[in-house]
This record gives C-alpha cells, sequence and structure tokens, in this order.
C-alpha cells in the first residue's frame, strides 16, 4: 500500500522461552470466545484487516494485517504448537516479522486456505478483547479473544455475559479449521453452535 508504514523487525529469544527446541517461542495464554453477533459500541473506523493464509502439512501461518485509519500494515511468519507445560488450550508461538517484500515471496508458494476478518479493539468491564468479524466465505462467525499475561489468569477467566460459549479447546474453531473447512459444514455447525448457545 503506497505510503503505508511497514514493520520490519524480528522478535529474538526473552525469558518466556518454553521449550528446548524452539527458544524462541513464547506462551500464549489466550481465550477464544463464540459470540451470537459482534456486540454494540464497535468503532467501525478502528479496526484491523487480518488476511491469514495457513500453509498446508505445516503448523505454519502468513499474516497481513492493516489498518486503514493508522496508515500501518504488519506482515509475519508465525508457528503455533502444543506445549505439554502450559494449560489445556493455550499453545506455544513464534512470529517473525517481515518486510512487504518477504511478505509478497513467501505469499507465492501458499495455497489459497486462507480467510479474512476485521478485529476491533473492545473493553468489557475493564478487560480488553479483541472482537474478530469474519468476511465471505465465513461471515457469520463472530469470536471475541482476550490474552493473559499468566496461566493463573487464564484458568480464573470467567466468561463474560455476551459470549455464548468458551471454544478455547474446540480444535473446530481454530484459524487453521477455518481455512480449510468446507462452507457447507462451517455452516452447519455454526448454526448447531449459535442455536446451542
Amino acid at each position: 500500500m503506497a505510503g503505508a508504514h511497514i514493520i520490519g523487525r524480528v522478535v529474538h529469544a526473552s525469558s518466556n522461552a518454553i521449550t528446548d527446541d524452539n527458544k524462541y517461542a513464547r506462551p500464549e495464554y489466550e481465550r477464544r470466545l463464540l459470540l451470537q453477533e459482534a456486540p454494540p459500541g464497535l468503532d467501525e473506523a478502528n479496526y484491523a484487516r487480518i488476511v491469514d493464509h495457513y500453509i498446508p502439512r505445516t503448523r505454519m501461518r502468513l499474516r497481513r494485517m492493516e489498518w486503514q485509519s493508522q496508515d500501518l500494515v504488519e506482515y509475519k511468519l508465525g508457528l503455533k504448537f502444543p506445549d505439554p507445560s502450559l494449560p489445556n488450550g493455550c499453545v506455544a508461538m513464534t512470529n517473525l516479522y517481515l518486510t512487504e517484500h518477504e511478505y509478497d515471496y513467501l505469499r507465492l508458494f501458499i495455497d489459497s486456505d486462507s480467510m479474512v476478518k476485521r478485529r476491533y479493539p473492545f473493553v468489557h468491564r475493564g478487560a480488553g478483547y479483541s472482537i474478530d468479524v469474519f468476511e465471505a466465505p465465513h461471515a457469520g462467525l463472530v469470536l471475541a479473544e482476550i490474552e493473559f499475561e499468566t496461566a493463573d489468569e487464564y484458568q480464573r477467566f470467567q466468561m463474560p455475559d455476551f459470549a455464548l460459549a468458551d471454544v478455547t479447546t474446540d480444535t473446530f474453531f481454530t484459524g487453521g479449521a477455518f481455512a480449510t473447512v468446507p462452507e457447507s459444514i462451517l455452516r452447519r455447525v455454526l448454526d448447531e453452535r449459535l442455536r446451542r448457545g
């Protein structure tokens, strides 16, 4: 995007490294919540449009994240994997931040397993959430995410009243699954979960 400020940096090792085989990983203490619809009060002028491409037969994700209101674009290659030392539903995460050129080059080698969503910041009772509103072919899917600093905070979390269900440990409600599931199955499962809510 012309005139955009491109972030290009590498995440270095930190004290959060949790596995000997991947010392650059950090724990991701995050809850995913299924919503009936986007909560009222979202600022339609303040969101990031995210395009995720999932690389088949790997644990890797290529992401483009654009804040049009800030003239800012971020590119990164992410790796998520389970770690038995973490609470159920948590993963280890490594991000490599890319330049636009590096992103475009890698994009050439990735098939069409992708999804697009708009991510809005949202505050509820003093807690900060990210509200993800998905675009076609995943339109109608709305999730909320909340991150925590510690495993204790993650485990003590109580679901807010604007959410239908905590789907953190449901593998169907993950980006990699959404990118590959047939739309007919997505519609069926989503309709069942929204009715059950």
